[in-house]
């Protein structure tokens, strides 16, 4: 299932939800001191992640927007979306507000990445600055903007944690899983993926992301996600599928993720 604030909750697809709406904002009798502020991969952990700053007596919430990254002075694909504005007024709020923990997600891939023929992931959505929209900035133009965002969030002291990619499937989770079941064929091979495969993908987010700076902190999913050891990345654990489509994490994978943020990320220990 999607996530069941979508309807109230990520802007974009014709709607536009103001960063601070109240219907967004998990747990309201706490203090609000977090953000989580990206496109629909980070609504999609939004809750998980609200629940672990509910173990620390805050109240976090949820500012997204469907297919536009969390960098400040870029557009997405449609030159005539909101992207711009909408961070514009993200990063408005978290210091209006004076946000302590800004959680950062997004699907970093396909705004740097070239289509994956041989995993047929979705198509690219090239991104363009404001001050030259017919043109799409190399990656380390992006890099550059994508450092300025984040100094802009932490300028008044917010500590940063960088949600790395997600690893993404070539084929809607559920469904191959349902189908490998109908058939009794439940090898694994036949629905996880090469870590390889994952770390090319993700190699040109992993430039874009690397950041040095005391307030902000990385957390990479792959390795809540992939074995190592075996070099597999898996859609399911214990019998339980994390996705609900190619991409996303469903709320038992987003369970995971939290689960591994908040222990492994040093500001939460």
């Amino acid at each position: 299932l999607v996530p069941a604030r979508r309807s109230k909750c990520l802007s974009g697809y014709k709607q536009f939800v103001t960063p601070g709406d109240e219907n967004c904002r998990f747990n309201s009798q706490l203090p609000l001191r977090a953000v989580i502020w990206g496109d629909s991969h980070a609504e999609a952990i939004a809750e998980a992640v609200a629940n672990g700053f509910f173990h620390m007596d805050i109240s976090m919430t949820q500012i997204t927007r469907g297919r536009c990254p969390p960098i400040l002075d870029v557009m997405n694909f449609d030159h005539d979306s909101d992207c711009k504005e909408f961070n514009d007024l993200a990063i408005k709020f978290i210091h209006e507000q004076e946000i302590q923990y800004v959680v950062i997600a997004a699907r970093w891939p396909i705004y740097v990445e070239g289509p994956n023929k041989q995993l047929k992931y979705d198509d690219p959505l090239p991104l363009s600055h404001i001050e030259s929209p017919e043109h799409t900035p190399t990656l380390s133009h992006v890099k550059e903007l994508m450092n300025r965002t984040l100094l802009r969030v932490a300028i008044n002291g917010a500590k940063v944690v960088l949600v790395y990619p997600i690893p993404e499937y070539p084929w809607n989770v559920p469904l191959r899983l349902a189908r490998l079941a109908m058939f009794h064929k439940m090898d694994s091979d036949l629905y996880t993926i090469s870590l390889g495969e994952v770390l090319q993908r993700h190699l040109k987010s992993e430039q874009l992301l690397k950041f040095s700076n005391k307030s902000i902190y990385n957390f990479k999913p792959i390795n809540t996600f992939c074995d190592r050891e075996i070099n597999r990345c898996y859609p399911m654990k214990h019998g339980q599928t994390l996705y609900y489509d190619d991409d996303h994490l469903n709320f038992a994978g987003s369970q995971l993720l939290a689960k591994d943020l908040f222990s492994k990320v040093n500001i939460f220990k």
